[in-house]
């Protein structure tokens, strides 16, 4: 238990809560724990006091709605001569005047009390409304709806030109939407969002979301988008610095970047189409005959077959020559990668493809074939791969 002085209580809450922590500056989430104090020796205990905690360190501090709280309660014993008291905060349950048709499930608490919220608006709008990812994949291939997932966990979703809203994602996988932005959405939206809904995790301030939102911190492109402007940039370098222009079917590469979506469930329906962009754009679109002219002119004894290489071949080149890094290591994404758009996209044996799987789980030192898993690694090493070209070329 805490004591201190009402001086003292006073000083150390007069900083306005915030979405970091005090101590190490990571964020912080909204909790609902005991809380007991002491304050001029009268004892103050709360049950299931919203309170702000670190994701990285644990410390916690009051939401600004706890510290009034807390005020409130040690001068109701000074005036009443108590010793001290000891109370459990009703949920009230409160609905805001938004999508009062419809039945979602809120918590008017992650309002009053998760920082910025309700302190830039007072009629419930910021409230986060949850709901399972899943409903996105009806969005994503709806053909009447527009989705895109511009960053890891943020994007916006609309209907021809009756809406556009923005969404996150949390890290427990929960899809967000403010309550207002409910608001504006057709019936058919919010019958289908409503199946989808469940209750509030109260995490929303770690998230790409709030951050953008809230803060005005644009986030990165997907992690897909990020590699694809690699290559882009490498192509560049390479021109640039070695004469050297590998670009090749521009025209086809733009269009096959009309696939490169993030996968929400990471299901192989969702995966396969990126695993087919990512092959076009990054092997398929590569001018051979330029490196195999700069091969030429720059290897002495040059390897018998070489005039047969593929496009991940003449990398391995390059990566030789000028990364100190394990060229093996650094080149195997694009091998899975082909491996992968093999075993999505060809007729295969069984043991062909079993073949293939155990080649990938292996070369990702992986105990089982699982989409996922693999998907979100290879898009890791990919973008490892890309970033040293730019780095040594």
């Amino acid at each position: 238990m805490n004591r201190t002085t009402i001086k003292d209580f006073i000083a150390e809450n007069d900083r306005l809560s915030t979405d970091d922590c005090k101590k190490c500056g990571k964020k912080v989430e909204l909790i609902f724990e005991n809380y007991s104090t002491s304050i001029d020796g009268i004892l103050i205990d709360i049950s299931a006091l919203p309170q702000l905690k670190c994701t990285v360190c644990g410390e916690k501090i009051l939401s600004s709605k706890s510290k009034q709280v807390v005020f409130y309660l040690y001068n109701e014993c000074i005036a009443n001569n108590q010793k001290g008291v000891s109370v459990t905060p009703k949920n009230l349950k409160k609905k805001y005047n938004f999508c009062t048709s419809y039945n979602f499930n809120y918590d008017y608490r992650d309002y009053e009390n998760i920082p910025g919220l309700g302190g830039l608006t007072e009629d419930g709008f910021l409230t986060p409304v949850f709901f399972k990812k899943e409903a996105l994949i009806y969005f994503m291939h709806h053909p009447e709806y527009e989705l895109n997932l511009f960053s890891e966990s943020y994007g916006v979703f609309g209907y021809g030109d009756k809406f556009q809203i923005p969404f996150g994602l949390n890290r427990n996988d929960k899809l967000i939407i403010w309550l207002g932005d409910l608001d504006n959405l057709d019936a058919a939206t919010l019958k289908y969002l409503e199946i989808h809904n469940v209750p509030s995790d109260h995490t929303l301030m770690d998230t790409e979301f709030f951050d953008a939102q809230l803060n005005v911190i644009w986030s990165e492109p997907i992690i897909e988008r990020q590699i694809v402007n690699l290559r882009n940039k490498f192509y560049d370098l390479l021109k640039s610095k070695h004469g050297v222009d590998i670009h090749h079917l521009d025209n086809e590469v733009i269009k096959a970047l009309e696939n490169i979506n993030k996968p929400i469930t990471f299901s192989e329906s969702e995966i396969a189409p990126v695993i087919s962009a990512l092959h076009k754009i990054l092997i398929e679109a590569v001018k051979k005959d330029a490196l195999k002219q700069y091969y030429e002119s720059n290897v002495t004894q040059k390897d018998k077959n070489y005039k047969n290489w593929g496009s991940i071949k003449y990398y391995d080149y390059l990566l030789s020559n000028f990364s100190t890094k394990n060229v093996r290591d650094l080149i195997s994404p694009l091998y899975i990668l082909n491996d992968l758009r093999i075993i999505f996209f060809h007729l295969l044996s069984s043991e062909e493809e079993e073949k293939l799987k155990q080649n990938i789980v292996s070369s990702f030192n992986l105990t089982v074939f699982d989409v996922k898993t693999i998907y979100l690694v290879l898009v890791e090493k990919l973008k490892e791969l890309y970033e040293e070209l730019n780095a040594v070329v």
